[in-house]
């Protein structure tokens, strides 16, 4: 009898330090520092052209401090232009968690980059005050509601 309650004491305190050490983790990860960090990348790789694979070496890839990996392809085709993020974790499998956060911090960013550059279209359009350019402003505004719109919805689910 004494052994079985020592067993399962022990497996108690095996659980409880896991549950500490992924706590630990978690903390490190979800912190203002390492999504800075995120988000300096993401700067740095928007910046750039045609990616067909993720590497170390050219930057599209980022190993963080907390050891998340970040990976970063982008596609020109004829009409689109395709960025792809992927996340995953050094130990062990992606926890939905982990991943899903990240992905909406990303999604986060690329709205901001987004809406920056139309403002700026915009701002240089407004300047010129030409019936052409006035047409292009009121074209851009409805583009930039409906993205909104479908934005809005996408988040909502």
């Amino acid at each position: 009898m004494p052994y079985i309650i020592l067993a399962l004491l022990a497996i108690i305190a095996f659980v409880g330090l896991k549950a500490r050490a992924k706590a630990k983790y978690y903390r490190k990860v979800y912190s203002d520092v390492h999504y800075r960090q995120i988000g300096d990348w993401v700067g740095k790789v928007l910046q750039m052209g045609q990616v067909e694979h993720p590497s170390l070496e050219d930057g599209s890839a980022l190993v963080t401090d907390a050891g998340v990996v970040v990976g970063f392809t982008r596609q020109f085709d004829s009409e689109h232009d395709v960025l792809h993020f992927s996340v995953s974790q050094q130990q062990g499998p992606t926890t939905h968690a982990v991943g899903g956060r990240i992905m909406f911090f990303l999604v986060l960013l690329l709205n901001r980059a987004v809406r920056s550059h139309h403002y700026e279209l915009r701002r240089g359009l407004q300047r010129h005050n030409t019936k052409s350019s006035r047409k292009r402003v009121r074209t851009l505004q409805g583009k930039e509601s409906r993205r909104v719109r479908d934005y809005n919805h996408l988040i909502s689910r």
